[in-house]
C-alpha cells in the first residue's frame, strides 16, 4: 500500500506561487520518503528607497575576499617554522596607533606570511565537499543495486537490494 508522506508546505498569506512540484525516485536515504523539487516563482518588487541604498553599499563594503591555504603543509615542521618567522618578522615592522588600523595590519601581515610560507589552494569547483570520502562513494555506486531492482522489477535484484540496505 503506498500513501502519501511527503509535502511542499507554504503559508496561504505568502506572495510566492509554487508553480511545479516533482518526485524523484532516484535519491534513496533508506526509508520510503522520496525527494520533491518545487518550482516556486518569486515575485520581483523593485525599490529605490534610501533604506535599500545604504543595505546596499554597507554590504558591498563587507565583502571578504576568501582565501584559501595549504594548511595541511603547517604539520611539517619546517613549514610551521618558516610560517611563524615570517610571521614574526611581520608584525615587529610597524607600529600602530588606532585599533581599526591595527586590526588591519594584523589581518594583513597573517595573509602574506600565510601564503608566503604555505601558499595558496587552487580553486576546487568540483561538487566534493569535505564529508565526502571513499566510503560515501562507494555507497553511491551501490546505489546501482536500488536502480537496477526498480527497472526490472526481479525478485532477486530486491533481495540483493534490501540485503546491502541492511549494511
Amino acid at each position: 500500500m503506498k500513501t502519501i508522506i511527503d509535502y511542499i508546505i507554504t503559508k496561504q498569506d505568502l506572495k510566492l506561487k509554487i508553480q511545479d512540484v516533482i518526485v524523484y525516485r532516484g535519491p534513496n536515504c533508506g526509508t520510503d520518503h522520496r525527494l520533491l523539487v518545487a518550482k516556486i516563482l518569486f515575485p520581483y518588487m523593485h525599490t529605490t528607497t534610501d533604506k535599500h541604498k545604504e543595505k546596499k553599499e554597507n554590504t558591498e563594503k563587507m565583502v571578504v575576499k576568501k582565501r584559501k591555504y595549504n594548511i595541511e603543509s603547517l604539520q611539517n615542521e619546517s613549514t610551521k617554522f618558516l610560517y611563524q618567522q615570517r610571521l614574526t618578522n611581520k608584525l615587529n615592522q610597524n607600529e600602530c596607533t588606532d585599533t581599526e588600523e591595527m586590526y588591519n595590519y594584523l589581518e594583513k601581515c597573517i595573509y602574506e606570511a600565510a601564503k608566503e610560507a604555505l601558499g595558496e589552494k587552487g580553486v576546487n569547483k568540483g561538487r566534493k565537499t569535505m564529508f565526502w570520502d571513499a566510503e560515501i562513494e562507494k555507497e553511491r555506486q551501490n546505489k546501482q543495486l536500488f536502480l537496477k531492482w526498480l527497472s526490472t522489477k526481479d525478485n532477486n535484484d530486491k533481495v540483493q537490494y534490501k540485503r546491502h540496505r541492511k549494511k
